[in-house]
């Protein structure tokens, strides 16, 4: 690994000397859920949380690589001097930012749970997870939510019946966005339907996600 400054960048660089990477993937390598490794090795999310990273803090990434020659990745972030040190009591709560959202992210799949967590605390926004309907249920009876991420299908409930739950007692988010691998079955188009919600089909873009998340509500 090596880093260095040209003009207002940053840059650091890591190389290996694997196998490198293919030209046909090259183009796709930093797609989420693009991934080589077999089913069940791999959810094809590291080097794109790494890239929307990077990007929302004004840098970019990018690789340079030949089949047999290994893989360069360079990351160039601009270079700003950091702000003057404020005295505070030390045990004030941090201040959240008017257009900081909380969010929570009910489900099962922990890679899921980690890329989109990771995504929206890159941008600045409060994140809590949640891997079962159980615990999101917890979660939203004891906080609350501007936007609630639900998959459709949890080992122990369904997406809508923890929506249907939330709402008889008065706790559910403002938002609701289904995120599911299962949107074209009829049960699954009849709760969406039945619910109104958003949904976000799996796999997704980032980009795509905090479109839906981070619009305005309608007034």
């Amino acid at each position: 690994m090596t880093s260095a400054r040209r003009g207002d960048q940053l840059v650091v660089s890591v190389a290996d000397s694997g196998p490198g990477v293919s030209p046909e993937n090259l183009s796709r390598i930093f797609n989420p859920f693009f991934t080589t490794k077999p089913v069940g090795e791999g959810t094809g999310l590291g080097l794109s949380i790494s890239d929307g990273i990077v990007r929302e803090h004004g840098g970019r990434i990018r690789v340079d690589s030949q089949p047999g020659r290994g893989a360069t990745f360079e990351i160039e972030m601009p270079h700003q001097s950091p702000p003057a040190s404020t005295p505070t009591g030390g045990d004030e709560p941090v201040a959240v930012g008017a257009g900081t959202k909380r969010l929570l992210v009910v489900d099962d799949e922990q890679a899921i749970r980690h890329a989109v967590s990771i995504f929206f605390r890159s941008l600045g926004h409060v994140v809590d997870v949640a891997s079962s309907g159980a615990e999101g249920l917890s979660r939203a009876r004891s906080a609350t939510y501007d936007v609630m991420l639900l998959d459709l299908r949890l080992p122990d409930s369904t997406g809508d019946a923890i929506l249907r739950e939330l709402q008889k007692e008065g706790r559910a988010p403002a938002r609701v966005v289904f995120v599911t691998g299962d949107t074209q079955s009829a049960a699954a188009r009849a709760v969406l339907e039945a619910t109104g919600c958003e949904v976000v089909g799996k796999p997704f873009l980032f980009d795509e996600l905090a479109a839906v998340v981070l619009t305005a509500e309608p007034s």
